[in-house]
């Protein structure tokens, strides 16, 4: 990845120009060229390459640009704190995206509740919840979120709601990448990177119980991207070992600079 100083901003100005004047916005190109400088100031790696920024351009050349804002439950505490309080990745994010709304003021920010995961056998079993339960603390945390984030305009939905045959694309992805060789060395690392994680859920998990959720959340990235990329919207993702996996995908990159770990 490059940093801010080192991108041919020439060389992006160029293929943004000629992207402006394939969609008839050639007059609002120079004028976002200088947003998404001022963009990569305070973004993450992931979205400071030539690629990303041209992808991220073309997705807000757009006349109704979306950006999508994926939320998983923080499950390190267990489910105690699960529908009691806005999450803390919401709340990071929210304040990433005061700084890129006040940049690109036409975007539609769309946070999106991942409450599939409440279908995961392994998970309810780890929270001690039937998937009834989790769906209901699921939904408790989409209003927290929902009343969070309403007065900037932003909507809070949940994932399954937005995306058709979501669990089955997962699983589809998930054998993907299982029977995929070029994936496997990738898989040991991630799981090895997320060990302190998954063992903060639960000391009992044997690394083929990691490695398998590590696919899981694998397909979860690559389904939402190809989502993204298939009706021109962007994503937001925090540090994770999981973010290049959107890589994975012709989609636009906003990377809030702040882990969970």
């Amino acid at each position: 990845m490059e940093n801010g100083e080192n991108l041919d901003w020439k060389r992006i100005g160029k293929a943004l120009f000629q992207e402006a004047r394939r969609m008839g916005k050639e007059e609002q190109a120079e004028e976002l060229l200088e947003s998404l400088q001022k963009l990569v100031l305070f973004s993450g790696q992931a979205t400071r390459s030539r690629k990303v920024l041209l992808q991220v351009g073309r997705a807000l050349l757009r006349d109704d640009p979306v950006l999508l804002v994926p939320i998983c439950q923080d499950y390190r505490f267990g489910s105690g704190l699960l529908g009691s309080e806005v999450p803390a990745l919401a709340q990071l994010h929210a304040q990433f995206l005061e700084r890129v709304t006040t940049l690109f003021p036409h975007i539609a920010v769309r946070f999106l509740i991942a409450d599939q995961e409440s279908e995961s056998k392994d998970l309810c079993q780890d929270l001690r919840k039937t998937p009834e339960e989790l769906s209901f603390l699921m939904q408790q945390s989409a209003e927290r979120i929902g009343q969070y984030v309403a007065s900037r305009g932003w909507q809070t939905l949940m994932m399954t709601e937005v995306m058709g045959n979501l669990l089955e694309k997962e699983e589809e992805t998930f054998r993907w990448i299982v029977e995929n060789p070029a994936f496997h060395a990738r898989i040991v690392s991630d799981t090895l990177s997320r060990g302190p994680l998954y063992d903060r859920v639960s000391m009992n998990m044997s690394f083929e119980e990691k490695e398998k959720r590590t696919v899981y959340t694998a397909a979860q990235y690559i389904v939402l991207g190809r989502y993204a990329s298939e009706h021109g919207f962007l994503v937001c993702g925090h540090t994770t070992t999981n973010l290049s996996w959107y890589l994975q995908c012709e989609v636009g990159i906003l990377h809030n600079p702040v882990s969970l770990a």
